[in-house]
């Protein structure tokens, strides 16, 4: 309930929870997901600055490995990617198949996300569990804009 309540950014649910002592990295296991991550995904600002400032962790990582910029990128939640990546999120973090924040982008061709990533550094040689890389993404899908950029 409380992660579902993070997915519809009410800030005044998941606010009642922290001040009475809960678990900021509270994790559900049928979402599989954290607050942050929910949040994130579903472009809630104004949660995930609560989050954050409630001292969530950035890094956590689901049964999957996926972070929460991962899971914002995939949402294509630029905003919230934005604020994970300054609240020293990790760009390179590679889930259990591999895949990066980067290659995610560049296979839905979000360029503006992958611009965003690779201003903070993304590392564009990093291979997934197949051996490809983000360009080698955002070739599959014939993303001409996003394969330029990497």
């Amino acid at each position: 309930k409380l992660v579902q309540a993070a997915q519809g950014g009410d800030v005044e649910a998941v606010g009642v929870y922290l001040r009475e002592g809960g678990d900021v990295d509270a994790a559900d296991p049928d979402l599989s997901g954290s607050m942050l991550m929910c949040a994130s995904s579903a472009g809630h600002e104004e949660l995930v600055t609560a989050l954050l400032a409630a001292g969530a962790s950035v890094n956590v990582r689901d049964e999957n490995g996926c972070t929460a910029l991962a899971m914002a990128c995939f949402s294509q939640q630029q905003v919230t990617a934005k604020m994970l990546i300054d609240a020293n999120a990790m760009i390179d973090s590679q889930d259990v198949l591999g895949l990066t924040a980067l290659m995610v982008s560049a296979l839905s061709g979000a360029t503006s996300m992958v611009r965003l990533l690779l201003i903070a550094g993304a590392d564009t040689q990093l291979r997934d569990a197949a051996s490809r890389t983000a360009y080698d993404y955002a070739q599959i899908n014939g993303h001409l804009a996003a394969r330029k950029l990497l």
